[in-house]
């Protein structure tokens, strides 16, 4: 028998109060803690503070931080499996801003970084944004990105490039300068709109278009969505052989009934895991 608990919150209307997650599993006529997962950010408002154009501003540091501790013996003892730890920073730049952000995740176990990712972006230009990040695993570098993205009215729109070793990976970008009034809703609402593509050796063609997180008057998290492309080159021309494409609203209250001819699936999931240590 396996059971669960999560707790979550937003953090509420205090600045100071933390989002957070809590998640715990529990396993055994017993209910023997299986599985415990926490995760927090401090000053969760940083997004949604703007100004009156409804352009994203940041007025507060953010800081988030999550562990993993997870049953590996028979004798019920909790073992960390992993942490953690993210930090985004603002300083003033020339004209605008540069955002740091430092992402690194941590073994339990030897307290060694697995994942370090040390990224920016600049705003110091009134013309365009500079962005730029390197990777490394298991202390050693992996790959760096660089870009530049031009602006173009509600856009900033370019090429970034992931060096990889010897390999360079373009990947053509397309991202709004905020958050965009949403015209075929009520007023009040806008979205944050990003579009991804790049070509692998010459072969597959890979597109993530309107990925978008949208707002409500409320300035409250109210849909996300975004369409999906995977194409092969057939000689000298494109086929599409995969598109996936979702869109999914948060209302309050009841969800409003599904249009005609709606299709809905009930299934159940049942998961036996033989052994944990092979999990």
């Amino acid at each position: 028998v396996i059971g669960g608990f999560l707790a979550l919150s937003d953090g509420g209307l205090s600045v100071a109060a933390p989002a957070f997650v809590n998640l715990t599993v529990r396993e055994g006529a017993d209910a023997s803690e299986m599985l415990v997962a926490h995760a927090r950010i401090t000053n969760p408002d940083f997004a949604l503070d703007t100004d009156d154009s409804r352009v994203i501003l940041m007025k507060n540091p953010v800081e988030a931080y999550a562990h993993l501790d997870l049953r590996e013996d028979d004798d019920g003892t909790l073992k960390r499996m992993a942490m953690m730890h993210m930090n985004i920073t603002e300083v003033e730049a020339g004209n605008g801003s540069v955002v740091n952000m430092d992402f690194r995740l941590i073994d339990g176990n030897s307290t060694e970084e697995i994942i370090w990712v040390d990224a920016a972006c600049n705003s110091s230009d009134p013309t365009q944004m500079e962005v730029g990040a390197e990777v490394h695993f298991e202390s050693e570098f992996v790959l760096n990105m660089t870009g530049v993205l031009p602006y173009e009215g509600d856009y900033m729109s370019g090429n970034m490039e992931i060096h990889l070793e010897n390999h360079t990976q373009a990947i053509s970008t397309k991202i709004s300068r905020g958050f965009l009034v949403q015209s075929t809703k009520p007023t009040g609402y806008d979205a944050l709109w990003l579009n991804f593509g790049t070509v692998i050796d010459d072969a597959a063609l890979l597109n993530v278009t309107d990925l978008y997180i949208e707002r409500g008057p409320d300035i409250a998290w109210s849909g996300v969505g975004w369409k999906f492309t995977l194409a092969e080159k057939n000689s000298t021309e494109w086929r599409t052989t995969y598109s996936h494409s979702f869109d999914i609203d948060f209302v309050p209250g009841t969800p409003p009934p599904l249009s005609e001819g709606a299709v809905t699936t009930k299934f159940d999931l049942a998961v036996e895991i033989a052994d944990m240590s092979t999990f």
